[in-house]
């Protein structure tokens, strides 16, 4: 596993601030990433323990980055003790600050998308986007984030009108998944990655898909 380095994902960082989450240099930029608990050091296995290491070092380069090109945006970082589960609530202190800001990036190892601070963050308007597992590969030329994302939407939201114009969907694969599922009267919705037009807009980076 290679570290991150700055000049590496310095594009990719801009690059999704501007078009992803739609930042502008008045606004309050937050990067939140947990750190692995005392007894994360005693049961999780050298890979994990790396890449969890090498997300808080990255959280720290995107907001050094950050300053340094958007030079009047108020960037803060803040590592916090890992939750331990996805879908766990961050301690206090953490979602006090997710609160206070414009713009959330949880770049985390535990999803806190379904968890009562995010869900006040967006409430109160936070633009946010979750991003468990992420790594710096995802930000460097060809990765997945170096995409165009106006196709993105575009294509997310053919595959919703589909979802929504279906009454029923069927899935296989060749290893034996053999599903099918009622649709009838369900709305397709998109999830494109574009989370800077509205206010309390969220989701996961990277993005691409549609749903019920």
């Amino acid at each position: 596993m290679s570290w991150p380095r700055k000049e590496d994902i310095t594009q990719g960082v801009i690059d999704m601030l501007r078009v992803n989450m739609n930042m502008k240099g008045s606004d309050r930029l937050l990067v939140i990433s947990d750190a692995p608990r005392l007894v994360d050091w005693r049961i999780t296995d050298e890979l994990e323990l790396t890449e969890a290491l090498e997300r808080v070092l990255l959280g720290r380069f995107m907001c050094e980055i950050v300053q340094d090109q958007f030079p009047e945006a108020a960037v803060k970082f803040h590592p916090f003790q890992a939750t331990g589960g996805h879908g766990t609530e961050p301690d206090g202190d953490t979602a006090e600050k997710m609160l206070n800001t414009d713009v959330l990036l949880c770049l985390t190892r535990y999803s806190l998308s379904h968890t009562n601070a995010r869900e006040a963050a967006t409430s109160k308007g936070v633009r946010v986007a979750s991003m468990p597992g992420f790594t710096h590969e995802m930000l460097a030329p060809g990765g997945p984030m170096a995409v165009d994302y106006k196709q993105i939407a575009v294509d997310c939201q053919r595959f919703a009108d589909l979802l929504t114009q279906a009454d029923e969907v069927e899935i296989r694969t060749p290893q034996g998944t053999d599903l099918r599922l009622r649709l009838k009267d369900r709305l397709g919705e998109p999830d494109n990655g574009l989370y800077g037009e509205a206010q309390g807009a969220w989701g996961n980076l990277p993005a691409g898909e549609a749903y019920v």
